[in-house]
C-alpha cells in the first residue's frame, strides 16, 4: 500500500515547522524525496507511514533491510517514567524495525534521574514497558533484549572517557550556541549522549545502528557525526519521528509534564473517552461552513492523535471525511471513539 496523501501533508507541516534546523543541519525530508528513482522508495513511504519525517544518514539502515541483515535499534528510555501516546509512536516504529530484522537496545538515561539505577529497576523498567508494548503493537521483544544504565555499564562508561577526550570546547559551543557560562554538567552530559548513540556499534561493530529519536537530539546528532569520524566508528542512522500535538491544540507538544495535555498508556477507557472528547479539533465555526469548506485535520489534535490507534486505511477515512465535510468533529469523535477506548479497556484484561 502506497504513502496516502495525509501522511504526505503531516510530515510536510512538520518539516515547515522545523525548517530553521532542517536547513541548518542539511535534513531531507522524506515528503520531498518520493519522486527519487532508487530502489528505496518503498522504504521511504513506510517510514512515513510510521509517523517518522526524516532520516539523517539512512543508507546502512535502507541497505540492511534490503538484504535482509542484522542491524541495532537504539531506544533511550528514562527511569520510572509514564508511558503515553508519544511513546506508542516509538513502540510502533520499532515494532516494524523488528520484522525487518533490528535488535533494540535500551539505555536508560539515568543522569536524568541523578543517581545509577540497579539491575532489579531497570528489569522493573521494561516489565512495564514490555506489557504496554505487547498490547498495543501485538509484538514481543526479544526475550535476551539488552538493556542497560548510561551510569552502571562499564563499556559505556569507557567509551564516554573516549568521546569526552575527542570534544573540543570552541566547537561544541559553536555547535550548542552556548557562551563561556555553560556547566560542566551540561558538556558531560554531550559526552553521554554521543557514547549512547555510538555505543552499539561496540556491541555490534559488525552491524549498522539506527536511533530512534526527535528533533530534539538533532545538536547530539552532530556531533556523533563528528566524533564517530575521529574515532573511526558507524555513524548511526536517526530517525526522526513527528512529535504529537498537547490535548489542548496544536501550538503546544504532548508532555509528560502537563496530564491535560496527554493520554497515558496506563488511562482506562473511561478517562481516554473523557480527554479525547475534549481534544481540540480541526472544525470550521459553524456546521454549515464545514459541510462546504471541509474541516482542517492537520490543525487537529484529535485526529493526529487519533490514527497513532487506528488502523491506517481508517486514518485515511478519517481524514478523507474531514476534508471533505461528509463528517463534523462531533460526528467524527463518536464514529472513532469506540475503537480507541476499546484498546485500553482491553489493555486492563
Amino acid at each position: 500500500m502506497s504513502v496516502e496523501n495525509w501522511s504526505i501533508q503531516v510530515a510536510r507541516q512538520t518539516s515547515e515547522l522545523e525548517k530553521v534546523k532542517t536547513s541548518q543541519f542539511g535534513l531531507v525530508p522524506l515528503c520531498d524525496e518520493l519522486d527519487r528513482q532508487d530502489e528505496f522508495g518503498e522504504l521511504r513511504e513506510d517510514f512515513l507511514k510510521l509517523g517518522v519525517w526524516t532520516l539523517q544518514n539512512p543508507g546502512p539502515i535502507f541497505r540492511a533491510i534490503m538484504g535482509e541483515k542484522k542491524f541495532s535499534i537504539l531506544v533511550g528510555m528514562r527511569p520510572t517514567q509514564r508511558h503515553h501516546l508519544g511513546h506508542l509512536t516509538t513502540m510502533k516504529e520499532l515494532s516494524w524495525l523488528q520484522s525487518k530484522g533490528g535488535t533494540p537496545i535500551f539505555v536508560f538515561a539515568s543522569h536524568e534521574s541523578g543517581k545509577a539505577i540497579n539491575r532489579e529497576e531497570l528489569k522493573e523498567n521494561m516489565s512495564v514497558f514490555s506489557r504496554f508494548y505487547a498490547h498495543f503493537t501485538q509484538s514481543t521483544l526479544p526475550a535476551k533484549s539488552t538493556f542497560l544504565s548510561d551510569k552502571a555499564d562499564d563499556g559505556l562508561r569507557l567509551l564516554e572517557d573516549r568521546v569526552s577526550e575527542q570534544i573540543k570546547l570552541n566547537k561544541l559551543l559553536q555547535l550548542y550556541g552556548w557562551n563561556n557560562e555553560i556547566s560542566v554538567s551540561q558538556i558531560r552530559i554531550v559526552s553521554m549522549m554521543v557514547a549512547t548513540f555510538l555505543y552499539p556499534s561496540i556491541l555490534h561493530p559488525e552491524q549498522p545502528t539506527i536511533v530512534l529519536s526527535d528533533i530534539n537530539q538533532i545538536t547530539h546528532a552532530e556531533m556523533t557525526k563528528i566524533i564517530a569520524r575521529k574515532l573511526e566508528l558507524q555513524m548511526p542512522t536517526f530517525s526522526y519521528r513527528m512529535l504529537l500535538p498537547s490535548l489542548e491544540g496544536p501550538e503546544k507538544r504532548m508532555s509528560i509534564k502537563d496530564p491535560n495535555s496527554t493520554v497515558f498508556l496506563s488511562d482506562d477507557s473511561d478517562q481516554v473517552s473523557r480527554k479525547m472528547s475534549r481534544a481540540f479539533s480541526g472544525g470550521r465555526k459553524t456546521i454549515e461552513e464545514q459541510r462546504v469548506l471541509g474541516g482542517e485535520p492537520l490543525r487537529c489534535s484529535f485526529f493526529k492523535i487519533a490514527n497513532t490507534l487506528i488502523d491506517y486505511n481508517e486514518a485515511t477515512d478519517m481524514y478523507t471525511n474531514c476534508v471533505s465535510g461528509s463528517a463534523t468533529c462531533r460526528e467524527c469523535k463518536l464514529k472513532h471513539l469506540p475503537e480507541i477506548t476499546k484498546k485500553f479497556s482491553e489493555s486492563k484484561k
